[in-house]
């Protein structure tokens, strides 16, 4: 009596289990059989809806999820601009959201935002010293990109990588590695030595960071992390020869002197390069400066320019 009471409710669960399945058409949304599914649920279009949304992606075998931003008032018919946002080591896509807020920045100048998410507890591969399960970045990056192109209208033009720390070197990477970046604003981030490839694409560059950062040193120099970074200054004059720019920055003083700006302008690619130094800031940047101003200077800088 006993055994045929288990299974009876043996039967009853995988009935139950196999209604649930049909229901998806015969698999769960797990992002392993399809490019565009939805993490629980019942799959939603993403055009007809103006929200955050959670996706996956099969990378090279991996799992990868990203979350999507439409701007408030997003009309499937038009075409937009996008920013993918990096965090920084062990960070989540969602800190960008709710510990910066930048998704109500999204919303007022119309951009599609993606906010990636790091393999390995949110580390993200920058070439070089990697110590863990090897994974793609530019093949991730490059997965979402052609995901969007297939779910929306994007201006291919206007593609932009922000990232702060680990986030912030990969944006560096990106940019190198990939041609689909019109500008990036690494924020407490530097390229590391040899970094630079001699058919890097020119691609506009605000840096900003703390000169009292000991984590990704503002002088440069090796680190814990098994890289040796260049200082912020070299980083970004090294962007400026890539780019062809004078060889002399333009240096203001921004924000009542707290903000030195070192601009490398009149460059034969047309795409500058920048270096925002910010007085008394440590790596968390974001912690010593008016937010409002650093977005509307981030999507300013943005704005003026396109591949």
């Amino acid at each position: 009596m006993k055994y045929l009471l288990y299974a009876l409710i043996f039967i009853t669960l995988f009935s139950a289990c196999q209604r649930i399945l049909n229901r998806g058409g015969g698999h769960l949304p797990t992002g392993k059989n399809t490019r565009n599914s939805a993490p629980t649920g019942e799959e939603t279009d993403l055009v007809k809806e103006a929200s955050i949304k959670r996706y996956f992606l099969n990378v090279n075998g991996d799992n990868r999820t990203f979350l999507v931003q439409l701007p408030k008032g997003y009309d499937p018919s038009q075409t937009y601009p996008v920013i993918f946002f990096f965090h920084s080591i062990h960070g989540h896509d969602t800190g960008w959201i709710k510990n910066r807020g930048v998704n109500e920045y999204v919303d007022k100048y119309k951009y599609i935002a993606v906010y990636g998410q790091g393999a390995n507890g949110g580390v993200w591969n920058i070439g070089g010293y990697y110590p863990l399960k090897k994974v793609s970045e530019p093949n991730y990056v490059m997965e979402m990109y052609n995901w969007l192109k297939q779910n929306t209208k994007i201006d291919a033009r206007r593609v932009y990588a922000v990232g702060t720390s680990n986030g912030a070197l990969l944006a560096h990477y990106l940019a190198i590695q990939t041609n689909i970046f019109a500008a990036i604003v690494p924020i407490s981030g530097s390229l590391y030595t040899d970094e630079m490839k001699s058919n890097a694409q020119p691609t506009a560059v605000l840096q900003i960071h703390g000169m009292q950062d000991r984590t990704i040193p503002y002088n440069g120099g090796f680190t814990k992390y098994q890289y040796t970074f260049l200082s912020a200054e070299n980083s970004v004059q090294t962007w400026a020869e890539t780019n062809g720019c004078n060889a002399q920055p333009t240096v203001t003083n921004l924000l009542g002197g707290k903000v030195t700006a070192r601009s490398y302008t009149n460059c034969k690619s047309g795409k500058p390069a920048i270096l925002y130094s910010i007085s008394g800031a440590a790596h968390k940047v974001a912690d010593s400066i008016d937010l409002d101003w650093l977005f509307d200077q981030v999507f300013s800088f943005l704005a003026k320019n396109e591949r």
